[in-house]
């Protein structure tokens, strides 16, 4: 992964010439006016520095989802109907092993436990 161009930016301080009194001639005025050119020259470069980085990991992270893309499936498993689920908890109600709930009603043993533990959690909500 490309570095942080913010890692290598150094400050920069120029201190203002007064407006009147001593220090506040021609010279003083120029050599900060070429600090400030400089500095803004740096912080230039610091931009470009980062545009490209930003560039970079945008065309990276654009690469990582096409390959995530592929790799996925779309969809899945369609849901378990709502009266298949009403039913497999009146059976887990009336005290039938789940193996047999799920052979019955041909889902997983795991889609039986799910379904028993909503039905749980809503017990211990209402409780």
């Amino acid at each position: 992964m490309k570095s942080d161009p913010a890692d290598n930016l150094q400050s920069i301080s120029a201190n203002r010439p007064p407006s009147r009194g001593p220090g506040s001639g021609k010279e003083a005025w120029v050599r900060f006016a070429t600090e400030m050119c400089d500095s803004n020259e740096v912080l230039w470069r610091f931009v470009d520095d980062q545009t490209a980085t930003i560039k970079e990991l945008q065309a990276e992270v654009e690469l990582l989802r096409n390959q995530i893309a592929t790799r996925k499936p779309k969809g899945g498993r369609p849901r378990t109907s709502d009266d298949k689920v009403q039913r497999i908890e009146d059976e887990l109600a009336a005290g039938h092993s789940k193996r047999s709930i799920a052979a019955r009603h041909r889902v997983s043993a795991m889609t039986v436990v799910r379904v028993a533990q909503r039905v749980a959690e809503r017990g211990a909500v209402q409780a």
